[in-house]
């Protein structure tokens, strides 16, 4: 495709220099990813184990885990009186019932 190019032929040349540049530092750069995460996948990997594959949950009634404890029951802490900066006394307030009155019949 031939589109009318306004730059001079310098600056195309300079241009298309720079994109094939860039094109290929992009393509390092993926290969230095990919490289680093192959590396890193390699590390994760499980180590191969010699040892013999447990049995069934169910087959050994022998645990090596202890049986939990039970919790000790938390006490409620006793009611008490927040005092007030400059109080001397502290009254206890009972609040009032409202009962309605019983109308004569």
């Amino acid at each position: 495709m031939n589109l009318n190019d306004s730059r001079q032929p310098e600056q195309k040349l300079q241009t298309d220099a720079a994109i094939q540049n860039v094109a290929l530092i992009a393509k390092t750069m993926e290969q230095e990813r990919l490289a680093e995460e192959q590396r890193l996948l390699a590390g994760n990997r499980p180590i191969a184990s010699s040892a013999p594959d447990k049995s069934e949950p169910g087959a050994n009634s022998l645990t090596t885990l202890a049986p939990k404890r039970a919790q000790p029951k938390h006490k409620k802490p006793e009611t008490f009186i927040a005092a007030t900066p400059g109080g001397d006394k502290l009254v206890m307030r009972k609040k009032k019932s409202k009962k309605k009155a019983k109308k004569p019949a």
